[in-house]
């Protein structure tokens, strides 16, 4: 531990990895350009591998975050001898991270985050840390032509580089059955579905049989059962580079692409909770311009991208 360095014991990052080295050292590298990185301890998890040709990749990981703990001496790293999946991974790896912390930072080994990333996130989880209604703070926001407020909630939950409380996540069963029976039973797949621009209540039903390993579905839909709401920023905070066909996951595609603002650092977080219409109406707009475009392609694409 450096001298000097003031460690944030309350609040874990956690980023998880698995066989794509060059993608977790951008990752890495991203987030040691926030000044207060080097504040928080962080837990590298690398899941262990498929088959034997996994192994190289996996070595090649682990050199880098290995190489990455030289530089943040707070850095630990968890690797696994069997190959957990993106879902295990996730959902226990991060139950595991609130065993020692009270909120938590989630990140990809694909999610590339602006230097204000960290401030933004730990500045939304102590000013929402009491509001129940607040279930996640998300780094990512989809593309959008109309400009919107510095913060916004929607209702839900997201998944690309985001944040969440303990007694928040300790809710949360991978229990996708359970949620789409309370969405269907309770109509509100429509509102669900984003006035039926994107098809969640179909990933539920795929993860309830099996179809796919999403655990970011169940996550979303229980946030959403809980009414509770998501903080997103106006302007992306993040780049998810993992859309180019490297992830197990992943196609080739630039759709969802935000570049990111690096002057964009000041944030207005409102009591207020509440949905926003206006930003609602982006994502609405956004999701239909991805069926439009490019609809076989995209839709064998949704039953893989929650993972």
């Amino acid at each position: 531990m450096s001298v000097g360095v003031l460690i944030n014991s309350t609040t874990l990052i956690s980023v998880f990895a698995f066989n794509r080295s060059d993608h977790l050292k951008k990752t890495l590298d991203a987030l040691l350009e926030n000044d207060s990185c080097r504040q928080f301890p962080i837990h590298i998890h690398i899941d262990g591998p498929r088959n034997d040709s996994d192994l190289k990749n996996i070595e090649s990981v682990s050199l880098v975050a290995e190489n990455f703990k030289l530089r943040n001496p707070n850095a630990q790293v968890f690797k696994k001898e069997t190959n957990f999946g993106l879902k295990k991974s996730i959902f226990e790896g991060v139950s595991k991270g609130f065993e020692v912390c009270e909120q938590q930072i989630i990140l990809e080994d694909d999610i590339v985050t602006s230097p204000h990333f960290l401030d933004y996130i730990c500045s939304a989880l102590e000013f929402y840390q009491s509001n129940q209604s607040v279930y996640c703070i998300s780094g990512y926001t989809v593309p959008h032509k109309v400009p919107l407020s510095s913060t916004f909630f929607l209702k839900g939950a997201d998944c690309w580089g985001w944040a969440t409380w303990k007694d928040r996540w300790s809710g949360l069963e991978l229990n996708p059955q359970g949620y789409l029976d309370q969405i269907v039973s309770s109509g509100l797949a429509h509102e669900f579905d984003f006035e039926s621009t994107y098809p969640y209540t179909k990933m539920l039903e795929d993860a309830a049989c099996g179809k796919n390993q999403s655990w970011a579905i169940s996550w979303y839909a229980y946030a959403f059962l809980q009414n509770g709401h998501c903080l997103y920023p106006g302007t992306s905070l993040i780049q998810n580079i993992g859309n180019d066909s490297s992830g197990t996951h992943a196609m080739n595609t630039d759709y969802f692409d935000t570049p990111i603002d690096l002057e964009f650092n000041s944030f207005t977080f409102s009591k207020n909770v509440e949905s926003s219409e206006l930003a609602r109406e982006q994502f609405r707009r956004f999701f239909k311009y991805l069926g439009s475009s490019f609809t076989s392609r995209f839709k064998r694409f949704l039953s893989r991208i929650l993972k």
